[in-house]
């Protein structure tokens, strides 16, 4: 056979193979592990050996169901089905109202997206969060007269002012009570800043401040990475898997808040 046409023929092959390498290494990539803890124990009766495992894994399938659990506060209907429709926050609001005399006002929120999800840092790449506990599935939601933090319980606060100080950063005041005190529990003010640190993913530093803690009557300040609910899918998802026991949650890296808003 002629020599150039053995060239010819092994350049073809070397090309199909490396094709083939790289397509089967994207298919690798769709689920990367970070943590995976397998556990086999066997069965006394009939000796059957189960095998079980936890992980913490990168799921990079934007098709995941994972996307509207994250969204829809770890359950299969998403919160898009408006919560504020819902008797559970009517009945909020009816407490406020017969128990404090609270007056609800409506605010202008210039454009500031009202769905926030969480997010975290992991080795300097941002993604959202698929946790073990669904109740650690923090979920940010404002309208025009309040705002609803949600984690274990869904927290309804009145919107007291809202401002936009700058492009870059807003500001709400609220308040709550605190129903852990006594039959009629205070109210306590929060300010919550929202940092955007990227327009385009809107992407978002919250910082809450509560001032005035009932029984310590000290200020208390936390931090959140969020970003907008209709921009998750634009980020791979860190998924915690644990189908037997609770296990911790997975933190991802330190994240220097006070030096990420700095100047914003």
């Amino acid at each position: 056979m002629n020599k150039v046409l053995l060239f010819i023929i092994a350049l073809m092959v070397s090309h199909n193979a490396f094709s083939q390498s790289v397509k089967n290494s994207k298919k690798t990539t769709d689920t990367v592990f970070i943590f995976k803890h397998t556990n086999s124990h066997t069965d006394k009766i009939s000796k059957k050996v189960y095998t079980e495992y936890d992980a913490v894994y990168i799921e990079n399938n934007r098709s995941s169901k994972y996307y509207d659990w994250i969204d829809g506060f770890g359950l299969p209907s998403p919160h898009k089905a408006a919560y504020r429709d819902t008797s559970e926050y009517k009945g909020e609001i009816r407490y406020l109202v017969d128990t404090y005399k609270v007056k609800f006002h409506k605010h202008n929120l210039y454009g500031l997206p009202t769905n926030w999800c969480g997010l975290i840092r992991y080795k300097g790449s941002y993604y959202t969060y698929a946790p073990c506990d669904w109740m650690f599935n923090f979920l940010f939601q404002i309208n025009d007269s309040t705002i609803i933090r949600r984690t274990f319980e869904n927290d309804v606060q009145p919107i007291v002012s809202f401002k936009k100080i700058s492009s870059r950063k807003y500001q709400l005041k609220t308040y709550r009570t605190d129903n852990e005190i006594g039959e009629l529990p205070p109210l306590y003010n929060f300010t919550t800043n929202i940092y955007i640190l990227d327009t385009v993913l809107k992407i978002a530093v919250f910082e809450v401040i509560e001032e005035g803690i009932p029984v310590s009557n000290k200020n208390r300040t936390s931090y959140s990475l969020m970003v907008s609910a209709d921009k998750i899918k634009e980020f791979p998802i860190i998924v915690n898997y644990c189908p037997n026991d609770k296990v911790g949650e997975f933190e991802g890296d330190t994240i220097y808040y006070k030096a990420l808003i700095k100047g914003l």
